[in-house]
């Protein structure tokens, strides 16, 4: 992944940040590329249901939004690995938690620890 993806995946983060939302419009980029990702290597499409799944129950919940839902699609299929999209999911989830103790409320946007840890891990693969 290059650096204008992971900018883009920072620019989404902080729209959620500050809007709590997150537009298809700007998840639309996004979901070409990990479409492309997807149709070039199956198994990043494996990695795409992957990240989707613990996000598709939370929104069934309510616990998070469908932009949480698209944006874990998306960042699954990137990371190409099921392995390390799940590995992202569970980093996010401890990011999430972290948060959400610091701030002092049970309510968070999804998007901007999803980002970091999807960030993190493709860092991390790297080495």
């Amino acid at each position: 992944m290059g650096w204008g993806i992971a900018l883009y995946l920072l620019l989404i983060a902080d729209v959620d940040r500050r809007t709590l939302r997150i537009p298809n419009l700007l998840l639309l980029p996004l979901a070409v590329v990990a479409v492309s990702a997807a149709a070039q290597t199956p198994l990043a499409g494996v990695a795409a249901l992957t990240a989707a799944a613990p996000y598709l129950l939370g929104f069934l919940r309510r616990a998070c939004g469908g932009g949480d839902v698209k944006l874990a699609t998306c960042c699954g299929a990137l990371l190409g690995s099921p392995v390390a999209a799940l590995v992202a999911v569970l980093l996010a989830a401890v990011i999430g938690l972290t948060d959400c103790v610091l701030a002092g409320t049970e309510r968070r946007p999804h998007g901007p620890a999803l980002v970091v840890a999807t960030l993190a891990v493709l860092l991390l693969a790297r080495r």
